[in-house]
């Protein structure tokens, strides 16, 4: 088994009739530099596929640096588009955009920030399920992104009963929002937190990675999935005067565990959410001497 699983990583590394003299690890790097070479333009396929990458299945990290690609987890065979560079998703046979990044600001500007949005003046009164006070320095930043000068950032109560939902917006046309919902265990299928959003789910703590398919996109999005089972899908800058998005219709969003097993799969009624662009990467053409 060891010996086909080297030969067929060598055939996808390698255009060479030479025999297999690299470690695995090392042909999957040599596959992929390939790739970005575009010496695989001959292959007939739409598709390149790796036969037994290391593990269960794709695994993507939480921590991923902006630009940086994603990362296939142990022992599994995938498929990856040879365009973009990204893995397909088997079920719907869709490419797979990679997460957005982690937000570089600390955790702590972050919290400063969304306490001061916190205290500002409310027009309601404070609803009986929210008793865990405002937010300060004990508060938990579950996930944080940024695009821009766009931050995104959801956080968690010390008791883990409020979630608080902060965007901000800076620059020209500074902006913020800043929203508390009411936080309790996740169940089986999730526990929708903030109705009309589609990161606006509590996954349960068995999922590793969330993918998310909204009506009419031709690839799916990975989440940024943080702790407590919080996940993003970006952020998107709101300077004054712009409309809310459009409503997206049954966004459907499945979570996996670190074996790759799919333990959530669920469609959301409706979202309204101005959704990041997604980014192609640019495919540089080989050049050709002249003679």
């Amino acid at each position: 088994m060891s010996n086909d699983i080297e030969r067929l990583l060598a055939n996808a590394a390698d255009d060479t009739d030479q025999p297999l003299n690299t470690s695995p690890g090392e042909i999957v790097g040599r596959a992929r530099r390939s790739a970005r070479k575009a010496r695989i333009a001959t292959i007939s396929t739409s598709v390149l596929t790796a036969a037994a990458v290391i593990g269960g299945a794709a695994a993507w990290s939480a921590h991923r640096v902006d630009g940086e690609a994603p990362v296939a987890g142990a022992g599994q065979t995938v498929t990856v588009d040879v365009k973009t560079g990204w893995l397909i998703d088997r079920e719907t046979g869709k490419a797979i955009a990679p997460a957005p990044p982690v937000s570089r600001v600390s955790d702590s500007d972050i919290i400063k920030r969304c306490a001061g949005y916190d205290k500002s003046p409310r027009y309601e009164p404070v609803p009986a399920w929210d008793k865990a006070g405002p937010v300060t320095a004990r508060w938990k930043v579950a996930v944080k992104t940024s695009s821009g000068g766009a931050i995104g950032a959801t956080l968690v109560s010390p008791d883990r009963t409020v979630v608080a939902v902060c965007n901000a917006t800076d620059g020209k046309y500074p902006s913020w929002g800043f929203g508390r919902r009411p936080l309790s265990p996740a169940p089986a299928d999730g526990l929708v937190f903030e109705a009309g959003r589609i990161d606006g789910l509590r996954v349960p703590a068995t999922v590793t990675k969330v993918l998310v398919e909204v009506p009419g996109e031709k690839v799916l999005r990975e989440a940024l999935l943080g702790s407590d089972g919080i996940y993003r899908i970006g952020v998107v800058p709101s300077p004054p005067g712009t409309a809310r998005g459009a409503t997206i219709q049954k966004p459907r969003i499945r979570g996996y565990d670190a074996n790759g097993r799919k333990v959530l799969d669920r469609v959301i009624p409706f979202a309204i959410q101005k959704l990041p662009a997604i980014t192609f990467p640019i495919q540089k053409q080989p050049v050709t001497p002249h003679r």
